[in-house]
């Protein structure tokens, strides 16, 4: 069975324990394209809170297509440019280029493209949000165990190399807190970046891609991690 026929068999399962006005509101996601994500030197998942905004779409097609459509055109975000640059530096870390080349590089739409189609992107929250988390709403969500379970079953679906918990180190946790191998505490790398490994998955718990801090820094800092603890432990 194909990820994406997994994954819609879980939504669909997913949906019928929500009640129908949530049903409007939930957003699938995942794997963007399951053959380029098959062919990728490294399989990156971003785990974030929520999507921003609106009902009956699919964050996956979403990607696929955010160059492509010219509905989407209008609804590029700095999360998803935040998403490109990483997914850039960790599909392949063995890449050491200057961030002059860098930005001209993933400037060029088509990259942006190829790149999104490359990664797996998971919202904790299925139900659109807004621009800024309302953490009662987001808490009240994740603290209803068929979410979390239901969450649980979509991370197994994959077998990523490393998930980048982009703002949620401390929701991932909470979710395996009770498992074989529970993530009670995290690891660092030699410049402080939060790390935990499970089996052959490298977890970083690292900053939300709209963090204020300059994009070059969250870049290397991001590629530096991955790589030293590749470097260390496979």
């Amino acid at each position: 069975m194909s990820i994406k026929a997994k994954e819609d068999m879980l939504f669909n399962e997913w949906k019928g324990n929500l009640n129908s006005e949530q049903q409007r509101f939930f957003i699938p996601d995942g794997v963007v394209d399951e053959t380029l994500w098959s062919r990728v030197p490294l399989k990156i998942l971003f785990l974030l809170k929520e999507v921003n905004g609106g009902e009956c779409w699919d964050e996956r097609q979403y990607l696929y297509d955010y160059n492509t459509k010219e509905e989407y055109l209008k609804t590029h975000s700095l999360t998803i440019k935040t998403v490109i640059q990483w997914a850039y530096g960790a599909i392949d870390i063995a890449k050491d280029i200057s961030w002059e080349e860098i930005e001209k590089t993933i400037s060029c739409t088509a990259m942006q493209t190829t790149l999104l189609r490359q990664i797996a992107l998971v919202n904790i929250k299925k139900l659109s949000g807004v621009g800024n988390v309302d953490y009662a709403n987001f808490d009240a969500y994740f603290s209803d165990a068929g979410n979390v379970q239901f969450l649980k079953k979509q991370l197994n679906i994959y077998e990523p190399d490393v998930i980048v918990c982009g703002g949620t180190g401390y929701y991932f946790q909470q979710l395996y807190k009770d498992s074989v191998l529970p993530v009670e505490k995290w690891k660092k790398t030699h410049r402080g970046i939060g790390y935990y490994v499970l089996g052959n998955t490298i977890i970083l718990d690292y900053c939300h891609p709209q963090a204020r801090i300059a994009a070059n820094i969250k870049y290397y800092a991001l590629v530096d991690a991955i790589a030293e603890i590749k470097r260390e432990l496979f």
